[in-house]
């Protein structure tokens, strides 16, 4: 799964090694902290709960993440990322269900939802991001590959 959004400036990485499997990289826009790209680059266990997103109207915006995950080089001039990679583990689960899949972050319910194009992210009551849910794409195998 690959999720991107259009329109950014420098980016800063984490990567998010699931506790229990799984292994996702995130990209947040340097600027102004806006999750911009999330790819799964391997499965995590597929025990989520599903990113349940109440029936109505959904905020649409874009999701922030805190930059004070990253180290921070500040001069009088400028300020800039000392290091732009940071790796995490957290808890990862994944979810197909029907023409959804939900990936979930932690253990935490969500609260409170936000919707970014087709993509739809569940944060807690804290703030914190614990689930994401995207229509599952339509693949087609070709006939010719090796199975």
């Amino acid at each position: 799964m690959n999720w991107q959004l259009e329109g950014r400036s420098g980016l800063l990485n984490l990567y998010i090694q699931g506790t229990d499997g799984g292994y996702v990289e995130m990209r947040v826009d340097e600027r102004t902290s806006a999750l911009v790209e999330l790819v799964v680059i391997e499965s995590p266990p597929g025990t989520a709960r599903r990113c349940s997103v109440p029936e109505g109207s959904k905020p649409i915006g874009t999701l922030v993440l805190d930059r004070e995950m990253w180290q921070w080089r500040v001069t009088p001039d400028y300020v800039e990322p000392a290091k732009r990679d940071v790796s995490i583990p957290q808890h990862l689960a994944w979810l197909v269900e029907d023409d959804m899949v939900s990936l979930q972050f932690g253990e935490l319910q969500a609260s409170n939802f936000v919707s970014s194009g087709d993509v739809e992210f569940g944060i807690s009551e804290s703030g914190e991001l614990v689930c994401m849910a995207v229509r599952r794409p339509d693949v087609t195998v070709p006939a010719d590959y090796p199975g």
